[in-house]
């Protein structure tokens, strides 16, 4: 096999395949079977947006001050909702290409070349799970949130300040004591008027490394690592979620029930992710396929995670 330069760049292939790299080596090459399964989409919320590169989200709740005693003929008190918090987010256009010469299409004998054509597709949805991972990497950390707090805090200020604050963060390794240190932080949450938030724990996310432990908390038929002999009922309700696109081997996260914006976890997007001819394709470069999408990823607060560095 000649000396080739095949990778100008770490990952990327040149744009003009040389078919002297068509022999059983990249046939070997071709046959590494490229398959992606996304686990943290169920996390997060897909906002459309139909113009514009902008878009704000406010996290103005529905919670009100609870009803007062009210004589029939006396003026009715009047409520408002918290003011909220808002976020404003850019769009951002993602961009890949793939061209083939005719060349290269001619001199492959076993068909692998063309089965990268699947890959841009594949790579599209490995880009948003990294999106996604990414708010679980950066969750102790950063004034990223449309509170200025970090996703998992300790000191979130409610949107009605008169509240006070609340908090979704939980501490030390995974644990049985810390596991269900967690789920009460989550069970404890009050809404923007301080009365009970109504969200549920359900799902146990963890790193491969944590995968074991979890699945022997969540398992037991007695509560682990206690002196006492009692039920595992609350820890074993969580089902256990593992990503492998986590960047940390110690954090782990309890996840809750709600759906939709509350959610907190956004992908605002103007066009999903399409695979299309560029157009510019010649006799000797006969595809030249590009992928596409304008989207950007935010949180603003919530109130669906209770998150734990370890």
């Amino acid at each position: 096999m000649a000396d080739i330069n095949q990778f100008p760049r770490a990952g990327v292939i040149h744009k003009l395949w040389n078919p002297q790299t068509i022999d059983s080596s990249i046939d070997v090459m071709w046959m590494r079977r490229n398959q992606f399964a996304g686990v943290l989409g169920k996390y997060v919320e897909v906002v459309p947006i139909s113009q514009g590169l902008t878009h704000v989200i406010s996290s103005l709740g529905s919670a009100l001050p609870l009803p007062e005693p009210n004589e029939d003929l006396e003026p009715y008190p009047v409520v408002q909702s918290a003011p909220g918090f808002k976020k404003t987010a850019t769009v951002v256009n993602y961009t890949s290409s793939l061209q083939v010469t005719e060349t290269a299409i001619s001199t492959d004998r076993t068909g692998k070349l063309m089965q990268t054509l699947n890959g841009p597709i594949k790579a599209a949805m490995r880009f948003d799970e990294y999106m996604r991972a990414a708010f679980f990497a950066n969750a102790f950390t950063g004034t990223a949130g449309a509170d200025s707090q970090p996703l998992c805090s300790n000191s979130h200020p409610h949107e009605n300040f008169d509240a006070g604050t609340w908090d979704n963060l939980s501490t030390g390794g995974l644990t049985g004591p810390n596991l269900h240190a967690g789920i009460l932080v989550m069970d404890l949450m009050k809404d923007e008027q301080n009365d009970p938030f109504d969200v549920n724990p359900v799902d146990l996310l963890v790193h491969p490394s944590n995968r074991q432990k979890a699945m022997e908390l969540t398992n037991a038929v007695r509560k682990p690592e206690g002196m006492l002999n009692d039920p595992n009922e609350i820890i074993s309700a969580l089902n256990v979620v593992v990503s492998k696109y986590l960047s940390s081997s110690d954090a782990f996260f309890v996840m809750g029930d709600l759906k939709g914006e509350e959610r907190g976890l956004i992908e605002v997007q103007s066009k999903a992710w399409s695979l299309d001819n560029v157009g510019d394709a010649t006799v000797d470069v006969p595809i030249h396929k590009r992928i596409k999408s304008r989207k950007t990823f935010i949180f603003t607060t919530s109130k669906n995670i209770v998150g734990s560095a370890g």
